[in-house]
């Protein structure tokens, strides 16, 4: 009998359906969540989906929204998912509830329910390549039930999570084949030596204004040989005389000083250049730098040190700490190799610019360099309250 059972069991795993969902061929997708009402599940996964998107620097190709099969408009969203999504961390703006509208369904390449009924609800019967649940993104055909009825919040978030990420990796794929399909031009790989400091900036700068570095770097290369192209036809003549006067009256200003590399910089106030990074990543709860010092203080708060192996460990574990979570493409490696600094009793040598460093390490323990520990303090609410 027992071996009969387990034969049976067996057999309805082989027969289990796949989900199969077709990768599209897009440069831009359009997303619709949907729930019962648009005041728990649906503006959950709306906002967390966002996060996940703008984290991943996809913010300007997805376009996401949410709405209810049955919505009230003079309904906002449920408390219960306000403190769930303050609880961890996912920026979001309270709404009044929106009714799903049949137009939807053209304007939207994604629409994704929560349960089989919203499906049905939806479909009206007929078949659809755009009416997902949002748990087939991770190879789980099942329902994310409401917490407004079971008050299980924390179990529908991490469902959700779940089958965001998932989608995620799903929007991954779909532009990686609008890529190889819509190649509009023969792409290829540069490589250059970048100061590390520069770098770190450019990085932050491309966070803050949620753009890619292939883009930025085109319309840089775009503009420089266009300059270029203006100076061989003769057309830069004035504003080439124009730089070599300001170059000159530069060479005499006395402010101008000679730093220890031998290249010229302007004097600056380090104290204010700290505080200014630090308040910035302070700020910044998608930013990987933030996740990163959040990880160094959790790491203490476990294991009374910080060390590279526990920081990363923490920033790879999402189910348990995704506050400081970061995303495997994102690469905590050459963020935390951006933010260290081979140090001297925590103190920056060679006179190298401290700007974006924070950490040294001392027999395979990190520690907080001397020059940031005050501002560090100053602002550690900001990294502790996950």
């Amino acid at each position: 009998m027992e071996k009969n059972t387990e034969a049976l069991q067996s057999k309805k795993k082989i027969l289990k359906p796949k989900i199969n969902i077709p990768i599209l061929s897009k440069s831009e997708v359009k997303i619709m969540f949907v729930c019962d009402g648009n005041i728990c599940c649906s503006p959950m996964a709306e906002f967390i989906m966002k996060y996940l998107v703008n984290c991943a620097g996809l913010s300007k190709k997805v376009t996401i929204h949410s709405s209810g099969c049955f919505a009230d408009p003079e309904e906002i969203m449920d408390q219960g998912a306000v403190k769930e999504l303050h609880r961890h961390q996912i920026p979001f703006i309270k709404t009044n509830a929106t009714q799903f509208e049949e137009s939807n369904c053209d304007k939207y390449d994604y629409i994704i329910c929560m349960t089989y009924e919203q499906i049905r609800t939806l479909s009206k019967g007929r078949r659809s390549n755009k009416i997902w649940l949002l748990l087939d993104f991770a190879g789980e055909h099942r329902n994310i039930f409401d917490p407004i009825f079971n008050g299980k919040y924390s179990d529908a978030y991490s469902l959700i999570y779940k089958g965001c990420t998932a989608l995620l990796e799903h929007l991954h794929k779909i532009f990686a084949n609008s890529n190889d399909i819509n190649n509009e031009s023969k792409k290829t790989i540069l490589s250059a030596s970048i100061n590390e400091d520069l770098l770190l900036r450019f990085e932050t700068a491309l966070t803050l204004k949620h753009e890619t570095i292939d883009r930025v770097l085109e319309r840089f290369i775009e503009k420089y040989t266009s300059d270029a192209a203006k100076i061989l036809s003769g057309g830069n003549k004035k504003s080439k005389t124009a730089q070599t006067t300001r170059n000159h009256k530069n060479d005499n200003k006395n402010e101008v000083k000679q730093s220890v590399s031998g290249t010229l910089t302007e004097p600056i106030n380090e104290s204010e250049v700290i505080e200014q990074f630090i308040r910035k990543w302070a700020a910044g709860i998608s930013q990987i730098n933030n996740r990163i010092v959040k990880a160094y203080f959790k790491s203490i708060e476990l294991n009374g040190k910080a060390t590279v192996e526990n920081m990363k460990e923490l920033c790879s574990n999402q189910k348990e700490y995704p506050s400081l979570y970061i995303y495997k493409n994102n690469g905590f490696d050459n963020h935390y190799r951006q933010m260290k600094t081979s140090s001297v009793n925590g103190r920056v040598k060679n006179g190298k610019n401290i700007d974006g460093k924070i950490f040294w390490e001392s027999d395979q323990e990190v520690k907080i360099l001397t020059a940031v520990e005050p501002f560090l303090e100053k602002y550690k609410s900001h990294f502790t309250n996950n």
